[in-house]
C-alpha cells in the first residue's frame, strides 16, 4: 500500500501497528492539531513502559497490558499465551510477586485515564472506551475511586 511503507496483513486476529519508540518526538503532520494531540496522547499512553525493568512476571504483564488495553485481548489468558504460560502458571507467578492481574490492570488503567484526562481533550466517554469500558457509568466510577473526583472534575483540576 502507498500509504505504509511497509508489509500490510489483512483479516488478522487483531490490529497492530510496530514503529521505533524514538518516533514518539516527531510531530505527526494532521491538518487538525485537536486530532494531531488525540494521537500523541493515545501513541504515549499505548507505548509507557517501565523505567526499572526486573525481568520478573509482573514488569512482563505491566509491559503487555498497556498495548492491549482497549482490545478483547487485553486478558489474563491472552498475556499468559503472548509469555508462553498457561493462565494457571501466570497466577501462579504473580501470587508469587504479591500482586493480581486485575490490579495490574487497574494501576494501567488509572495511569492512562489520568494521562488522557490531564493532557487531553479527548471526550470522556471515548476515554472509556479506549481503556476497555463498555460504557461511561464504570469508568466514571473508578476514576472517582482513584482519585475522588469525577472524570471531567479530575480533569479541570489537571489543568
Amino acid at each position: 500500500m502507498a500509504a505504509f511503507p511497509c508489509p500490510v496483513e489483512f483479516g488478522c486476529a487483531f490490529n497492530e501497528l510496530v514503529y521505533d519508540r524514538n518516533l514518539h518526538d516527531h510531530r505527526i503532520d494532521v491538518p487538525s492539531t485537536a486530532v494531531d494531540g488525540w494521537l500523541r496522547h493515545y501513541v504515549k499512553a499505548r507505548t509507557w513502559t517501565i523505567p526499572d525493568y526486573d525481568g520478573t512476571t509482573r514488569a512482563n504483564v505491566e509491559i503487555a497490558i498497556p498495548s492491549l488495553i482497549g482490545t478483547s485481548f487485553c486478558t489474563q489468558p491472552h498475556i499468559a499465551k503472548l509469555l508462553s504460560l498457561s493462565p494457571k502458571t501466570l497466577q501462579r507467578q504473580l501470587a508469587k510477586e504479591n500482586v493480581r492481574f486485575s490490579e495490574l490492570l487497574d494501576k494501567a488503567r488509572q495511569r492512562m485515564a489520568r494521562q488522557f484526562l490531564a493532557e487531553s481533550e479527548i471526550p470522556v466517554a471515548s476515554v472509556a472506551g479506549l481503556l476497555g469500558y463498555a460504557k461511561t457509568p464504570p469508568f466514571t466510577a473508578a476514576v472517582h475511586r482513584w482519585t475522588g473526583w469525577s472524570p471531567r472534575q479530575f480533569r479541570d483540576r489537571s489543568k
